[in-house]
């Protein structure tokens, strides 16, 4: 899980302004995409890597208790749908 010293520090050392300033400005950036948002992550920016790049997310009250992963997808879906295009019959002259 994130190092808890991270949590430690922002309430012990750090007045309120600043906490609120690195709690939205500092992105962390998490390998583990298994990882379970808990209270303490709230309103913290995160980047988690989906193999290619690091997704930003934005931690807020909808996302507790679920994981990482859900929120940082790794692969695109790209539906195929068969287009016909009908051509006008020509009429022929008589």
């Amino acid at each position: 899980m994130v190092n808890s010293n991270i949590f430690i520090f922002l309430n012990k050392f750090l007045p309120k302004v600043k906490k609120n300033y690195i709690k939205q400005n500092i992105i962390i950036k998490l390998l583990n995409r298994n990882i379970k948002i808990i209270e303490d992550l709230k309103h913290f920016n995160l980047g988690v890597y989906n193999g290619k790049l690091f997704m930003p997310i934005y931690i807020d009250t909808n996302k507790l208790n679920y994981m990482l992963g859900l929120f940082s997808f790794s692969h695109s879906i790209k539906l195929k749908k068969k287009i016909k295009v009908y051509k006008k019959k020509k009429k022929r002259k008589k």
